[in-house]
């Protein structure tokens, strides 16, 4: 007895098959993925602003350092300094001094800060000191400018130890947040996800019978189809050969149903040849596209061919045509 599969069993997603799905669009996806990738690289041009960034070294020393050879407690105190002196760095103080130095700028000391990052150079007595701007020349500027108010001012505030200046910034020559090949890279590759997954839940989504593993999903009842193949030359001498009834013969004992899909009874003899094989025929009327006389017609003439019509299908019916359905057509439009 068949059953019901959906009732019972949970519809698997095979892999396999989602990958076959995938790759019949396979153009669409790089051709989406290249042009998310355009848009983001176009993106990266226009709308982010280039910015430099200089970097300028210091080395901290202890007060003892200054004179005769250095011992490894000494170097122990400077690097305890260096938390010290990049606190002192940050500060107003030291910033308010280097705007000085500057001259004719609208920087403040807080517009200082959010450009420039104070680092300690792991297991050193080095202090690196990095500034950001919208121009190599500024940018420059701002971390020479720091370093060489550096060693007076953290002199002046800590009466102990101080700082030299190791290296000068060097005018930077590309913006460091040129991402142009990243960002274009993660616009296609977001590009070919995002169209990926649109295709694998519309297709997931998608429950309609298209093919016949779909009714294989639904119900373990058997299902045979025979494709008409190419076109013999001769279909009328085909459907009237010993081996098509044969073949028919055949059918009738492995199969309970045998349905026949033949061309319009008008149009070939195809219906009236195969039709003395089969134990009835059901027309199939398209709504709107056969008028009574032609209907009358083609059955009479599969009566004079002695085929008995046991019923008619009409099919392409136009739903919203309520008044041949009533109340049921609300049911049919759900």
């Amino acid at each position: 007895m068949a059953t019901n599969k959906m009732s019972t069993v949970e519809e698997e997603i095979d892999l396999l098959a989602l990958a076959k799905y995938l790759f019949h669009y396979v153009v669409w996806i790089i051709a989406i993925g290249a042009a998310v990738g355009v848009m983001a690289a176009v993106g990266t041009k226009l709308l982010i602003q280039p910015a430099y960034e200089a970097t300028s070294t210091l080395y901290v020393y202890s007060s003892e350092a200054q004179s005769g050879a250095i011992t490894s407690s000494e170097i122990s105190a400077a690097q305890d300094l260096t938390g010290t002196y990049k606190t002192i760095l940050e500060s107003d103080s030291v910033l308010d001094a280097a705007i000085s130095k500057l001259g004719d700028t609208e920087l403040t000391a807080k517009d200082i800060r959010e450009q420039m990052t104070v680092e300690v150079i792991t297991d050193t007595q080095v202090l690196s000191i990095t500034c950001q701007a919208d121009t190599p020349e500024e940018a420059q500027q701002i971390a020479n400018t720091v370093a060489e108010v550096s060693p007076v001012e953290i002199v002046r505030i800590t009466k102990a130890g101080g700082v030299e200046v190791v290296d000068y910034a060097k005018l930077p020559t590309e913006p460091c947040n040129d991402n142009l090949l990243r960002n274009t890279a993660i616009g296609v590759l977001l590009g070919i996800f995002l169209t990926a997954a649109v295709l694998v839940i519309k297709k997931i989504a998608n429950t309609k019978i298209v093919v016949r593993d779909d009714l294989k999903k639904v119900s373990d009842l058997p299902l045979s189809i025979i494709s008409a193949g190419n076109r013999p030359p001769n279909p009328s001498k085909l459907l009237s050969s010993v081996m098509f009834k044969k073949c028919i013969g055949y059918f009738r004992q492995a199969y309970d149903y045998v349905i026949l899909d033949l061309p319009p009874v008008g149009v070939v003899p195809d219906a009236v040849i195969a039709g003395h094989e089969a134990d009835g025929v059901i027309y199939v009327v398209k709504s709107g596209e056969v008028n009574s006389k032609e209907l009358a017609e083609q059955l009479d003439v599969l009566q004079q061919a002695g085929i008995e019509c046991c019923g008619f299908v009409l099919n392409a019916v136009n739903q919203k045509n309520k008044s041949h359905y009533g109340k049921y057509n609300s049911y049919y439009n759900r």
